[in-house]
């Protein structure tokens, strides 16, 4: 036999490639591999790397070489992914932060007190300060009339007396009230004030609202056209009780017969008595009792000297001299006062401009010449012991006399 296999069993051997072969094979397989991805917009500047395609082994099946493109393709997809949810979550983390911020801190400020204590020294301060809105945001019920409850008006008490070394402690505190003692410096002195506070939702609230200052007094003395000014301010016409910060304040009017350059300083408030302050009474000038005096002589001179009974200063009632026939001549009609000083002008305080009365003692005597040429005489049966001046009208006082 011979030892040579036979044809069929025989495997062919691979065919040997040159060089030129192999290179050319090996430019296919790159040609047939899936290209690199460029990289998006969204992952310029990142730090992560870009994935490179898994290099296929040069005797991999096509199976093979179709897994592994398929498996670069999703891990790109995954990489890209991922990067979104990161910058996703980054954006989530950042709005919770500044929300988280925003609720801490957005009612920090004027009128926002943790504690007692901080309400009352913030009230103090922000009027110490000048700032009438920020104490106001202390207060739990503000004042509804806050026509001095504004910075101009606190400017001006500031230069009258500043208020200095504000110092607070809390006396009784639970749950929802307490009691701050405070002491600051006003118009040189120590003014000591127990402050009510209460809880609100969550902050503290001074209960304690404003001093009021009573003008009542002023509008029954002065005609309710008269201006009266605060610290520069006008007040309304209608105002009688109207609230006040601490602080000094001056009262002024333009009316030229009224002293009311009052300087009031609005402190602690006594509360077991009353929280109004009264104010002190406007008075006369100088200038307009002697003006009123003046006026009331030249009237009563002018009723001296009219020839009548009955003169326009109601010397006698009517029925005094009925009894008496009217002389022949009227002009023999005299009145004197026999005791004549200078009338008096009126007190420096009075009750109303209106009515400004003065008290008087005029013992008068009628003399005149009857039908036979007799001289006659007589007395009024009581004096004159009053005249009341109207100084509502500086340029027009009126006189009225009276024997009651």
């Amino acid at each position: 036999m011979s030892d040579k296999p036979a044809a069929d069993d025989m495997v062919p051997e691979p065919e040997r490639q040159t060089g030129d072969d192999a290179q050319a094979e090996a430019e296919a397989q790159t040609s047939n591999a899936p290209a690199e991805a460029e990289p998006s917009a969204d992952t310029v500047g990142t730090t992560a790397k870009t994935p490179t395609t898994t290099p296929v082994p040069d005797r991999a099946g096509p199976a093979a070489r179709a897994w592994l493109t398929r498996s670069s393709a999703t891990a790109w997809r995954l990489v890209r992914v991922h990067r979104i949810v990161t910058a996703l979550a980054a954006v989530v983390v950042v709005v919770l932060v500044v929300t988280t911020v925003r609720a801490c801190t957005h009612h920090e400020g004027p009128g926002w007190a943790r504690s007692p204590a901080q309400a009352v020294q913030g009230y103090l301060e922000a009027v110490a300060k000048g700032r009438a809105a920020d104490a106001l945001a202390y207060v739990d019920r503000a004042p509804y009339d806050r026509t001095f409850l504004t910075d101009e008006v606190l400017a001006e008490s500031r230069k009258l007396a500043p208020m200095t070394a504000i110092t607070v402690q809390t006396t009784h505190s639970d749950n929802l009230s307490a009691q701050v003692k405070a002491t600051y410096r006003l118009a040189g002195k120590t003014q000591t004030e127990v402050f009510s506070v209460e809880k609100g939702r969550d902050h503290w609230f001074v209960e304690t609202t404003p001093v009021s200052l009573e003008f009542k007094s002023y509008r029954d003395i002065l005609a309710a056209d008269v201006p009266i000014f605060v610290n520069g301010v006008e007040l309304r016409s209608g105002s009688l009780e109207v609230p006040f910060f601490p602080g000094q304040y001056q009262v002024t009017t333009t009316h030229r017969f009224v002293e009311l350059d009052t300087t009031v300083t609005v402190g602690a408030p006594d509360w077991y008595r009353d929280s109004t302050k009264t104010l002190p009474p406007p008075v006369l000038t100088g200038d307009a009792r002697a003006r009123v005096a003046e006026a009331a002589q030249a009237r009563l001179d002018g009723c001296l000297a009219q020839p009548t009974f009955a003169t326009d200063c109601a010397f006698f009632d009517g029925g005094e001299f009925s009894q008496i026939p009217v002389p022949a001549d009227p002009q023999t009609i005299s009145w004197s006062w026999p005791d004549a000083t200078a009338l008096p002008g009126p007190p420096a305080a009075v009750e109303r401009l209106s009515g400004v009365v003065v008290t008087i003692d005029v013992h008068l005597v009628c003399t005149w010449t009857d039908e036979t040429g007799q001289a006659q005489s007589a007395e009024p049966y009581r004096p004159l012991v009053k005249y009341v001046a109207d100084l509502t009208d500086p340029d027009n006082i009126t006189i009225i006399f009276s024997r009651s």
